[in-house]
């Protein structure tokens, strides 16, 4: 479960990360200064302790997980793409799109997402590696996937009742929780040098 959650959050995110990034990147002015407000906003608030909050009301399951994490961790993705779109929009090719009229959209759509779509990969893979954490963390204070779902916060959690006899059965999920997102983040590293 923990795989699943982290990968459609991701997908959440960098959805709308890259949606409120270009958009801002690509309009500037005031849409520019109200979207970014709004994005350091929300990132001066601690993530996690948001997300504990909104799923302290909300009933626990995969899905509302899902929404919860994806919802709550976009804007660093919105400011990665905000800032390479920004660059990507002064290219002549975008003079030519604007003048021969192409529409606001299929320039975005089609210029902009097309060449700023490497950040996005990069944040991505970063971004998967943020999700397991924050799910793992969540599964741990028994606030993350409900039984029979298992993930690997919660089998840490139930772990810790049998640590003295069974310690390998906290050994193997918090390993587990390492080579994921260590392997997210060398992925990550590695988009970013390609």
């Amino acid at each position: 479960a923990t795989l699943t959650v982290a990968l459609f959050a991701m997908l959440i995110s960098t959805v709308i990360g890259t949606t409120v990034g270009i958009i801002s990147g690509y309009y500037g002015g005031k849409v520019d200064m109200i979207l970014m407000r709004m994005v350091d906003l929300l990132m001066s608030i601690p993530s996690f302790f948001l997300i504990l909050i909104v799923n302290a009301y909300l009933k626990s399951g995969i899905t509302n997980i899902i929404l919860i994490i994806g919802l709550f961790s976009w804007m660093g993705i919105s400011r990665l793409v905000r800032s390479a779109t920004i660059s990507v929009k002064e290219r002549e090719f975008v003079h030519y799109a604007k003048m021969i009229g192409n529409r606001d959209g299929r320039i975005m759509l089609l210029h902009i997402f097309k060449n700023v779509s490497s950040t996005v990969f990069v944040a991505a893979s970063i971004q998967v590696a943020n999700a397991i954490l924050m799910e793992s963390a969540l599964g741990y204070l028994g606030l993350g996937v409900t039984q029979p779902t298992a993930s690997w916060g919660s089998m840490l959690k139930k772990a810790q009742e049998y640590l003295g006899s069974h310690f390998y059965l906290a050994l193997f999920p918090g390993l587990l929780i390492l080579i994921t997102v260590l392997c997210f983040n060398v992925l990550g590293n590695r988009l970013k040098e390609v």
